[in-house]
């Protein structure tokens, strides 16, 4: 598994945040598997970069010794988009699976094929927040901010 997130903590998605929940869920993984099968992280620092982002998924793929089966992440928006793409191309053809994949643009199956998303796109939100306004019958609303 490769996981692609940026190094630096200014961000609340950094691998250093991130990776005691991906321990975790990796113990319990353990222990639904036979004892002879071994799963490998690896990880690469995206910078929330739409350029460094797509450049550690190339380093991570054609490491030596792991060859990654599954990308987690990235998980900054203007990184997830080529990073798919490369992920997702004929030659890799290897699921990615983000938390920041929110865009419209990324809805096309054919040029992002393997994603999944961890959430709804901005329109679908729009669509859902749409839906219980009119259910309610609801005519004005606000915002706190």
């Amino acid at each position: 598994i490769a996981l692609l997130l940026p190094y630096t903590n200014k961000y609340l998605f950094s691998f250093f945040k991130v990776k005691p929940a991906v321990d975790i869920a990796l113990s319990k993984i353990y222990s639904y598997l036979p004892s002879n099968i071994n799963i490998t992280l690896l990880h690469g620092d995206s910078q929330c970069s739409e350029t460094e982002a797509p450049l550690e998924a190339f380093r991570l793929y054609y490491d030596k010794e792991n060859r990654p089966t599954l990308f987690l992440g990235p998980n900054c928006p203007y990184a997830v988009a080529p990073v798919t793409r490369v992920v997702s191309s004929s030659s890799w053809q290897l699921p990615i699976i983000s938390t920041a994949a929110f865009m419209k643009n990324l809805d096309s199956k054919t040029m992002y094929s393997s994603l999944t998303r961890m959430h709804g796109t901005y329109s679908k939100l729009g669509s859902a927040v749409a839906k219980i306004y009119h259910y309610f019958n609801w005519t004005i609303s606000g915002m706190i901010l």
